[in-house]
């Protein structure tokens, strides 16, 4: 997958621009018949820090469990054949270019597969409910206290090119 991100709220001249450059890229995206150069040329070019590193490979994608990839991005795949690549699709977040390696029909999962995805997102999800929890409980135990008054003579004392008044050298 190549991913070339631009900020949901990016004014249309940066849009643009990022729609002529992912057209380049998925121009030249589609030159290569070996999937090793395709992968060198993703890890180069992509936005995409999780896939980018694995040459823009995403693994299996399920049309039923689409694994956090947008619906119209899994639906592009689905609607080329293997070793194509798909027409740039726009998201708000950015542009997407996949190439196709292969489809196979939808099924169960052999165990030894299963296990290993079982496993690994019982993890993540002990993971984060183990974050969650560790933030929850340092956020109870926080008083901020914000004085006005104080913020303002810093202000002030900053635009004055002053050395600010209530910090300790070691918070500064």
């Amino acid at each position: 997958m190549l991913v070339v991100r631009v900020p949901t709220n990016a004014p249309a001249p940066v849009r643009t621009t990022a729609r002529e450059r992912v057209e380049t890229l998925r121009t030249k995206a589609v030159t290569f018949s070996a999937l090793s150069d395709y992968g060198a040329f993703v890890a180069e070019h992509s936005d995409d820090t999780k896939t980018r590193r694995l040459g823009g490979d995403t693994g299996w994608i399920s049309t039923h469990v689409p694994d956090g990839w947008p619906t119209n991005v899994i639906a592009a795949l689905m609607s080329v054949q293997a070793g194509e690549v798909t027409p740039v699709v726009e998201r708000p977040e950015g542009f997407y270019v996949a190439r196709l390696v292969k489809k196979r029909p939808a099924g169960v999962a052999p165990w030894t597969e299963a296990r290993e995805y079982i496993r690994y997102e019982l993890a993540t999800k002990r993971e984060r409910e183990r974050a969650e929890r560790f933030f929850a409980a340092l956020k109870a135990d926080v008083y901020v206290q914000v004085n006005p008054d104080l913020i303002k003579t810093i202000k002030q004392q900053l635009r004055t090119n002053q050395e600010p008044v209530g910090l300790q050298a070691s918070e500064r």
